[in-house]
């Protein structure tokens, strides 16, 4: 995966899909338990009061697409940590043998 801020090379990504490689993009975000954003009501001249559960919990998703038309995902609590994304890369890299 390419980071955004590296310089792309168009001529080397048409080549190497040409060879029949492979090439993935990936994104990674996550949801909460306790995330307020959104909407309330409250009647005119009443404070609005968001309730939050007591119980906090995330989940993350990591993704990847590839030229391919494939989607590989994986779903895990908590945020994503190296040992988490060096695990995925792994299983993209064994499916890929496998194709």
């Amino acid at each position: 995966m390419r980071p955004e801020n590296e310089p792309r090379h168009p001529q080397r990504e048409l080549f190497q899909i040409d060879q029949g490689a492979e090439i993935h993009w990936g994104a990674e975000t996550w949801s909460r338990s306790d995330d307020v954003r959104g909407r309330g009501y409250a009647p005119k001249g009443e404070t609005l009061v968001l309730r939050i559960k007591n119980n906090l919990s995330s989940l993350s998703v990591i993704s990847t697409v590839t030229n391919k038309d494939q989607m590989r995902w994986r779903i895990f609590s908590g945020a994503l940590y190296a040992r988490i994304l060096i695990d995925f890369l792994k299983r993209l890299t064994r499916n890929a043998a496998m194709d």
